[in-house]
């Protein structure tokens, strides 16, 4: 199993007001194909510093790309 974290708390150094979290999608899937090219096929992922505030200031997080990531191993199968 493969944990990917979108932790803003930890890209923000623990510190408020937190930060945008960085997203580099080309990265992730890479990933995803090399992880799942190495009989990696659960991955899962830790959300933390996702509030109200997040929200306002920055917006929806990946959260979405990161699922849409996740189907090019399922689809896979």
């Amino acid at each position: 199993m493969l944990e990917y974290w979108l932790d803003v708390s930890m890209a923000s150094k623990w510190k408020r007001p937190f930060v945008k979290l960085l997203w580099y999608p080309k990265v992730f899937t890479a990933d995803v194909v090399t992880y799942s090219s190495l009989g990696i096929k659960h991955i899962t992922s830790l959300g933390c510093g996702i509030d109200k505030y997040y929200y306002d200031t920055h917006g929806e997080p990946p959260i979405k790309e990161y699922g849409n990531g996740l189907l090019l191993i399922r689809n896979k199968e």
